[in-house]
């Protein structure tokens, strides 16, 4: 038999996001974890918050970045524009990371509707791994139930007071609502059926929600007491790691760049390679990344590279490469054509000198940071040097 799990006693992650706000500005609990998600961080200087943690690429971001410079600087963490994660979801993972397993989020309701239902999914996410998310906005406060209940103290409803409970899951079963203008008993709700829209809270009367088996979104008004949470749902494991690329199931292909302004082909257990993804993550380029071990480019391909670095054809070939010495590149080199030079670039990928970034006006060979900075300077947004 699980145990049920209580919540009430968790230390608070506080996340910022960039869309709308009560007012006055929220107030954050006595032991809290503060994370700015992108546009957040204006928010959080509006209302005089500083965040522990700042992330995003930065996009939606009017004011400075924060940067080492400051008298107190947050730990910032810049991501590329191109990925799959949303900031929102990164800075729920660095929370999650951190041992918080209570949210409350700001601004990630209201203004885009995408970005909304992209939010209540992601207080889904939390409650299936054991956590549990309350995005306020929008006059409304949206959170999610997965094997578990929310009581719900008495509290004053001079005025009809909703509550609004949705299966989230393909199906909940063992659904149950008390203390409500409306009772439910051991109901099985589908996420396809919305039945379970405005039910009301009775003034001064405590109320229950739970689901034995399935995951619920419970929506109320901004004001309502915040509920206590207790699961059944053992916290599981992390949210994963903070993503910064974007999965090769969106992609056209390795030679399709018309979506991605910047191309970087590296290797990924190249410690130069690691060094060159760290540069442009540090300064929010967003990048498309392709192994080029698993995807080696064509001779077309490497003879635009060829033209546009103006290198000599040597310069272009891993020199320090397992295949280059056994193939004895190196006395053979001068005494080809340049198309057959690039042929045996073609041949293999690790016969290229990685990384190689391609972007709009010209290719980068090789990670040098002055040469990539001057070179990529119009790709910048918020270089922290």
């Amino acid at each position: 038999m699980t145990m049920p799990i209580s919540m009430a006693t968790q230390v608070t992650c506080v996340v910022l996001g960039a869309g709308e706000y009560p007012d006055p500005h929220p107030r954050l609990p006595r032991h809290h974890l503060l994370i700015a998600a992108d546009g957040g961080l204006d928010h959080a200087r509006a209302a005089g918050l500083r965040p522990d943690v700042v992330i995003g690429d930065f996009d939606s971001a009017a004011g400075p970045i924060p940067s080492a410079s400051d008298a107190e600087p947050a730990e910032t963490i810049a991501l590329p524009a191109q990925k799959d994660d949303t900031d929102m979801l990164s800075a729920l993972k660095i929370g999650w990371e951190r041992g918080m397993r209570t949210f409350h989020i700001y601004g990630g309701l209201g203004g885009r509707p995408d970005h909304s239902l992209a939010n209540i999914q992601l207080t889904a996410l939390l409650s299936r791994h054991g956590g549990i998310g309350f995005l306020h906005g929008d006059g409304t406060v949206v959170t999610a139930i997965t094997d578990g209940s929310l009581r719900f103290p008495g509290h004053p409803c001079p005025e009809p007071s909703v509550i609004s409970v949705l299966c989230h899951s393909d199906s909940a079963t063992g659904v149950t609502e008390k203390g409500l203008a409306y009772r439910l008993d051991d109901a099985t709700m589908s996420n396809t059926i919305p039945n379970g829209v405005s039910n009301e809270f009775v003034d001064g009367v405590p109320s229950y929600v739970a689901v034995l088996d399935g995951t619920l979104v419970v929506t109320f008004p901004e004001g309502t007491p915040i509920p206590h949470a207790v699961t059944s749902h053992q916290s599981s494991g992390g949210l994963g790691a903070i993503d910064r690329v974007v999965s090769a199931a969106v992609n056209d292909g390795p030679r399709s760049t018309a979506a991605h302004p910047v191309v970087l082909y590296c290797h990924r257990p190249c410690s130069t390679c690691d060094k060159a993804r760290a540069w442009l993550d540090d300064n929010a380029i967003a990048y498309r990344e392709i192994e080029i071990a698993l995807h080696n480019p064509d001779a077309e391909r490497l003879g635009m590279w060829l033209d546009l670095s103006g290198l000599p054809i040597r310069r272009l070939f891993n020199t320090s490469g397992r295949l280059y010495r056994s193939h004895n590149i190196s006395s053979r080199l001068d005494g080809m054509s340049r198309d057959e030079a690039l042929a045996v670039l073609a041949s293999d990928g690790m016969m290229v000198r990685r990384p190689v970034l391609e972007y709009a006006d010209g290719v980068l060979i090789g990670f040098k940071p002055k040469e990539w900075r001057d070179a990529l300077l119009s790709y910048r947004r918020g270089i922290r040097v």
